[in-house]
């Protein structure tokens, strides 16, 4: 019995620490403007009025829902931890969901963390998207990269934050 899904997956790779800051979004603002349909999460940092970085918000590519997964407490950044609430995390996988059940011509997710590194968080929402058959792209930290393999087996692609590496890997599928 043969299986017709092929795996269409690609690592966007990004230095450790420095984030993806606009790549993504600029890629999915050319695929839309090309009439294709993409659902999933990008992360967007938030700044108190001050300008400092009071946290990141998880946004649904199709609704623009904001899900505030990150607001270190003092205590939080005292000890070192980045402020992650697990269940507002787990609260965002609605966008990963929708997407998949319409489903979209290509799925975002921002990004491959230490929730998804342990198979939480949104690590079922795009193994379910990959197994059945939709195009994704995961921001995946360098650090992160043999978690990375080991979670898809190696089948997909790896990218550099580049958008024409991006649009080149869209348009070969």
């Amino acid at each position: 019995m043969s299986n017709d899904i092929s795996i269409k997956a690609a690592a966007m790779l990004y230095p450790s620490g420095s984030g993806d800051k606009n790549t993504l979004a600029s890629f999915v603002k050319a695929v839309k403007a090309k009439g294709y349909s993409v659902g999933g999460v990008l992360q967007e940092q938030i700044y108190d009025t001050d300008g400092t970085n009071i946290g990141v918000d998880a946004v649904a590519i199709d609704t623009e829902e904001r899900f505030p997964i990150v607001r270190p407490s003092k205590e939080d950044i005292a000890a070192g931890s980045c402020g992650l609430n697990r269940s507002v995390l787990t609260e965002s996988s609605i966008a990963l969901r929708r997407a998949i059940s319409k489903p979209v011509d290509l799925l975002i997710v921002e990004k491959f963390g230490e929730r998804e590194q342990l198979g939480e968080g949104l690590a079922d929402d795009i193994m379910s998207a990959m197994s059945g058959g939709i195009p994704v792209i995961v921001a995946v930290p360098m650090s992160a990269k043999q978690k990375w393999t080991e979670f898809t087996g190696g089948l997909a692609a790896s990218l550099s934050p580049d958008l024409t590496e991006l649009e080149d890997w869209w348009s070969g599928l």
